[in-house]
């Protein structure tokens, strides 16, 4: 494999591969990028090859790019396996990488923490939150300097409550000073990450995941994702957009040149003023998209615009302020 540059390898879940092919495909020396299906290795004990202190042959030098661009409604692997292998692999790679995409379940969250992350670029995490990691995000991933794109697209467990990346009281400042993308779903109105956003930011989306109305939808996916969530212990509970009003102010001017805004509420009094809000602090907006819940199921999976509901003079004078796209919408709470 002297020309191989870029592997993909699609396994289904539950069949991974021999610890030896991953190691021989790893050690790959001019290896650039890797994309793999839900599942990477096969268990330990039914693999001779896997052994029992961990070493890769000699992890690719040049590896730069390291994707598993999993929707969210597709299961993946979270074996002991994995997370054993992605740790190794990951201390070693730490200096070449670019682009990281991975189900935060099996995340090499300490790798993240101990090392220096220089090139690196983008880092997706998305699934489910680690339990066992009492770190703050801003702790574990505070080594990334250059970081352009951030996205924390974590599930929700019952009686976890929001997610705060910086932890209450946090005076380190904000580590990406370059960042210009960032998702953070359940984001905790308190935290500090906001109000140290720097003035780089170009998108900012403050979600569910997986978004609250997915459960609700018919066909394959609408049942797949209700039964995940229930085998995987998630829930969902939303923010109300007086708490979303909070966070945006929070950011205060340091977000003027934010292009991109997408959030997920569920119904307040300060419904119209997060709009009026929006309007005055987001002037340089070209996208917006709100996902608007009731709190009460009224009409079962209604769903409605406001810009053709409603009558009053400050939407419509809000949807005439906006150059570019807007997504408005008025959803049943699940």
């Amino acid at each position: 494999m002297e020309r191989l540059r870029n592997a993909i390898i699609n396994t289904a879940i539950g069949h991974g591969l021999p610890f030896y092919i991953l190691n021989a495909i790893l050690s790959t020396p001019q290896l650039e990028s890797v994309q793999l299906g839900p599942s990477m290795c096969i268990s330990a004990g039914l693999d001779p090859s896997f052994p029992k202190q961990l070493l890769l042959a000699d992890p690719a030098i040049s590896l730069t790019s390291f994707r598993r661009t999993l929707p969210s409604y597709e299961r993946y692997s979270k074996s002991q396996e994995e997370v054993d292998l992605l740790g190794c692999l990951f201390n070693e790679i730490h200096h070449t990488l670019q682009i990281v995409e991975m189900p935060s379940d099996t995340a090499p969250l300490k790798a993240f923490a101990q090392n220096d992350w220089p090139c690196l670029r983008e880092l997706v995490l998305r699934g489910g939150s680690q339990r066992k990691s009492s770190k703050a995000m801003v702790k574990i991933l505070g080594r990334m300097p250059n970081l352009r794109i951030l996205k924390l697209e974590l599930a929700q467990r019952p009686g976890e409550g929001p997610h705060r990346v910086c932890p209450p009281g946090w005076v380190g400042g904000f580590p990406w000073p370059k960042l210009e993308v960032l998702t953070v779903s359940y984001p905790h109105p308190d935290d500090e990450l906001y109000a140290l956003s720097p003035n780089s930011l170009l998108e900012l989306t403050l979600r569910c995941f997986p978004r609250h109305y997915v459960a609700a939808a018919t066909g394959r996916e609408g049942q797949f994702m209700r039964r995940r969530m229930d085998d995987s212990g998630w829930c969902s509970s939303l923010p109300s957009s007086a708490e979303i009003l909070g966070i945006l102010r929070r950011c205060g001017s340091s977000l003027f040149r934010l292009r991109h805004l997408d959030i997920e509420f569920e119904e307040s009094e300060e419904d119209i003023q997060l709009l009026r809000h929006i309007t005055t602090a987001f002037s340089t907006l070209t996208f917006f998209q709100f996902l608007r819940y009731h709190k009460v199921l009224k009409h079962h999976r209604h769903t409605a615009s406001w810009v053709s509901t409603s009558n009053n003079s400050n939407h419509l004078s809000f949807v005439n302020s906006m150059h570019g796209r807007l997504t408005l919408g008025t959803l049943s709470r699940l």
